[in-house]
Order: structure tokens, then C-alpha cells, then sequence
């Protein structure tokens, strides 16, 4: 099994030192686990930081952004939602 955690941060702030020891734990039982994250404050290994893209991959990062929100806005307005009860 391979665990994939995301986080803003490693260790700055409750959740993502709660996924940090979550993260060590699976590690400890042999679990394949890494964590990505925004800001890197640790030399470990497993914990990789998310490069934002340069140049041409810039603009695609910002496309499929755009293209994401764009699915989700469509989504929102095109699924039924539970009625209230009056």
C-alpha cells in the first residue's frame, strides 16, 4: 500500500503535525507513505515540496486551474441539493 498525504505545511500547525506523526507511524509499520506539501520545514526524505511551475508550465498550471473551477462552478449548479423541511 502507498499512502500519499497533502498538506500545507510539514510540521507548521496542528494538522499537519498530526499528519506528520500519522505519516511517521505508517512508516514505522512498513506502510510506503509520503507527505507534499506547500512549505518544507524539515530535511526529511519522504516529505517533498511542491515546485509552482516556471515559464510554459505556468500558463498551463493556470489553464487547467481555470478549467477546474470553471467543472466545479458547472457542477455546483447542476446537481440536486436535499430540500428543507417547512
Amino acid at each position: 500500500m502507498k499512502i500519499l498525504h497533502l498538506s500545507t505545511s510539514d510540521i507548521n500547525g496542528g494538522a499537519a503535525r498530526a499528519t506528520f506523526r500519522l505519516h511517521n507511524g505508517l512508516i514505522q509499520k512498513g506502510i510506503d507513505s509520503k507527505i507534499f506539501v506547500r512549505d518544507k520545514l524539515t530535511e526529511n526524505k519522504s516529505v517533498v515540496r511542491y515546485k509552482y511551475p516556471k515559464g510554459l508550465g505556468k500558463l498551463r498550471y493556470r489553464y487547467d486551474k481555470l478549467r477546474i473551477d470553471i467543472d466545479f462552478e458547472i457542477h455546483i449548479h447542476t446537481t440536486s441539493r436535499p430540500r428543507s423541511i417547512q
